[in-house]
């Protein structure tokens, strides 16, 4: 999943040209859990350590 996020921070590079922002991510994260059987059952849940690890990706700025 976290390579999943990875490839679509890094489609919007295609979006965005000569120094212009023509599209920005937006990430919405409705409930966060560590029960794996509620992140497999609703799409907008997350894993506190899968959010942790996206967090840390974009922060970090190593994209």
């Amino acid at each position: 999943m976290f390579q999943r996020f990875i490839q679509q921070d890094n489609s919007k590079i295609l979006s965005n040209t000569n120094g212009k922002i023509n599209a920005i991510p937006i990430l919405t994260c409705h409930q966060l859990t560590y029960n794996m059987q509620d992140y497999s059952s609703a799409a907008t849940t997350i894993t506190v350590p899968l959010f942790d690890q996206e967090m840390k990706y974009l922060t970090t700025g190593y994209r």
